[in-house]
């Protein structure tokens, strides 16, 4: 499957594929990889909401 990336901006959007992709692909698998599990994300959210409540 090819890799497709889209890129919105003020005057329109751009498609990236094949190897210009490739940047972003290993970008947005670095972020999954550091990203919390949506557990510890869900209580991160909530002690940030509770805190800004005080």
């Amino acid at each position: 499957m090819p890799s497709v990336v889209l890129l919105e901006h003020l005057s329109g959007a751009t498609y990236v594929e094949g190897d210009d992709a490739t940047p972003f692909a290993k970008a947005f698998e670095r972020i999954r990889a550091t990203a919390l599990p949506v557990e510890d994300s869900l209580a991160r959210i909530a002690e940030l909401e509770e805190g800004h409540r005080k």
